[in-house]
């Protein structure tokens, strides 16, 4: 199993696949346009058949982060990408929403954006993930759910109350600020990746925040010899390199 070690274990029982962390390649975000974390659970944990529904991960207004689902699986959150996949929610809420409730319950709620609190937690977890699945903290990789999946019709989800670029820079930074040189080496390499030419190395290492790297040679060389990379050299050369472990 896969948990975050700064959430608190909340299981959805029977709203999963069977996956790999290895599948996990992009990460999702979503609004729950609700008021509150535990009715997000309830909503998931009632949801049954083609509508059944759930995320990995959901964050309240006050920054705590539940995890839901195991990351080894998928959840299901965004039906275009639920397979290569990481979902997060954060309690938030639309005026639109709002009023539909409203409307069922004569009650008097409102808008309700993401707080700054959740915005941190957010980005906190986002640049945690994106080294564990060994991608890069950017817009590229960390989506919203109407731009991953459009066939789901949810045009506000999630930037109508949470801003995803604020999350990405966020998560940047912390990556940036927590990362040495050769980690971010070992990151642009990936797991189980095939060989890859000095070249290809240099081009997926700028896609990770950090310093400026004046020779990528240097760091592969010293990558191998604590046993981390097997490097193909050529005449004293290093042609192409591979991620060891």
């Amino acid at each position: 199993m896969v948990q975050y070690p700064k959430a608190t274990w909340k299981p959805l029982q029977g709203h999963s696949s069977a996956g790999t962390l290895a599948q996990r390649t992009e990460v999702i975000l979503h609004i729950t346009d609700g008021d509150s974390e535990v009715g997000a659970f309830n909503q998931f944990q009632a949801s049954t058949g083609k509508g059944a529904s759930s995320a990995h991960f959901c964050i309240e207004q006050d920054g705590t982060v539940y995890q839901y689902v195991d990351l080894n699986d998928s959840a299901w959150h965004a039906s275009q990408v639920n397979g290569h996949s990481v979902g997060i929610e954060h309690v938030a809420m639309t005026q639109r929403a709002a009023d539909y409730y409203n409307s069922l319950d004569n009650g008097n709620r409102v808008e309700m954006p993401a707080t700054a609190a959740q915005v941190k937690a957010s980005a906190e977890l986002v640049s945690w993930l994106c080294k564990l699945l060994n991608i890069p903290p950017d817009r590229a990789h960390v989506r919203e759910h109407c731009e991953a999946s459009p066939a789901d019709q949810h045009p506000w989800c999630c930037h109508a109350e949470l801003d995803p670029n604020a999350v990405v820079t966020g998560a940047r930074q912390i990556f940036q600020s927590s990362t040495s040189t050769n980690q971010r080496i070992l990151f642009a390499l990936g797991p189980g990746t095939p060989w890859l030419r000095v070249s290809q190395i240099n081009d997926r290492v700028k896609l990770y925040p950090g310093d400026f790297v004046p020779s990528v040679e240097a760091v592969l060389r010293d990558l191998n010899r604590t046993g981390d990379v097997t490097l193909m050299e050529s005449h004293g050369r290093i042609i192409e390199a591979q991620r060891s472990r």
